[in-house]
């Protein structure tokens, strides 16, 4: 699950490449931008209540500042993270 207005779903699936060949198996990430999931949460929408409620495992900072590095790489006026 990602949201974010900064990336494109080329970009998402570049970033995931690696993690996919360590797992061994495809990542199918929800993706929706920041307004996506105000609209979303706002209506009650079943898959988003669930996202919330459940625990969740965020990025580490490790992870945070490869993703940060990779968009200022290739995406320079982006917002930051």
């Amino acid at each position: 699950m990602l949201v974010s207005d900064n990336l494109t779903y080329a970009d998402l699936f570049k970033l995931l490449e690696k993690a996919q060949a360590q797992l061994g198996r495809q990542i199918n990430p929800t993706f929706y931008s920041q307004n996506e999931w105000k609209r979303k949460l706002k209506a009650g929408n079943n898959f988003v209540a669930q996202v919330i409620e459940q625990p969740k495992i965020f990025l580490t900072h490790i992870m945070k500042k490869r993703l940060k590095n990779y968009i200022y790489e290739r995406l320079p006026n982006l917002m930051t993270l």
